[in-house]
């Protein structure tokens, strides 16, 4: 998964949308159920935004890994 803070702008020359991705960070969510459950390797960023580094943040990842896993034309 590689996960960035979006953000988004105006080309006033061109006058377009623009979007850049800052902040990108990838992580390896691995599946060997077909996608019920995942394992993740160490969660060094605060995924939820609480001020802290802690086992919420990989729940996060786990929950978003499992979601995606579950669409079915991703």
């Amino acid at each position: 998964m590689q996960l960035a803070l979006k953000e988004e702008g105006f080309d006033n020359i061109n006058s377009v949308t623009t979007t850049a991705l800052l902040n990108s960070t990838t992580y390896i969510a691995s599946s060997n159920d077909g996608g019920k459950t995942f394992s993740l390797g160490n969660v060094n960023k605060d995924i939820d935004g609480d001020g802290d580094i802690d086992a919420d943040d990989k729940t996060k990842l786990l929950a978003l890994a499992k979601a995606y896993a579950s669409i079915t034309n991703p």
